[in-house]
């Protein structure tokens, strides 16, 4: 959860941290494939500062991730985004036989980035309100809702909420 955490807030070094924290259980699950790779990107990501300081200050900055919007714990990693993007390109019907069909898969290849861009400005421009500060809901609504959890969950009130007498 923390290197979610740390993806979602954009923070690099509370993905590296949480990263190499993952490691042993890699190993302790038999993940081969990730306990072969993982430490090889860890490496290579701790060793940013002296080999390319000008990409480790971008990474520190969260340009690591993408955010395609200005909400809190709104970013995803490049790999995820990029399948979003694909996913938005091929629509409903998928891209079956695009690998069979070469003129149908340099078409794709040509058009998907700019559908996918097309399709992203549409969608900001659609929007009723734009969420700038991250905030979901505002703290009445929170606070009803803590309350309804304690009111169910408090063994001295009844299933209404009224005290048991």
């Amino acid at each position: 959860m923390v290197y979610v955490r740390a993806i979602r807030e954009a923070d690099f070094m509370l993905s590296i941290e949480a990263l190499s924290k993952i490691v042993p259980w890699f190993f302790a699950r038999d993940h081969t494939h990730y306990l072969r790779w993982v430490p090889t990107h860890l490496r290579d990501m701790v060793s940013l500062k002296q080999l390319h300081p000008d990409v480790y200050a971008e990474f520190l900055k969260g340009n690591f991730v993408v955010k395609k919007s200005k909400r809190a714990f709104s970013a995803v990693a490049i790999d995820q985004a990029h399948e979003q993007n694909n996913a938005s390109v091929k629509g409903d019907g998928g891209a079956v036989g695009l690998t069979e069909n070469p003129a149908a898969l340099r078409r794709w290849m040509v058009s998907g980035p700019e559908m996918a861009r097309l399709i992203q400005e549409f969608e900001g421009s659609t929007e009723k309100r734009q969420d700038t500060d991250g905030r979901h809901m505002n703290r009445t609504d929170m606070h009803n809702g803590i309350c309804t959890i304690c009111a169910i969950t408090d063994p001295s009130h009844g299933r209404d909420g009224e005290p048991v007498r």
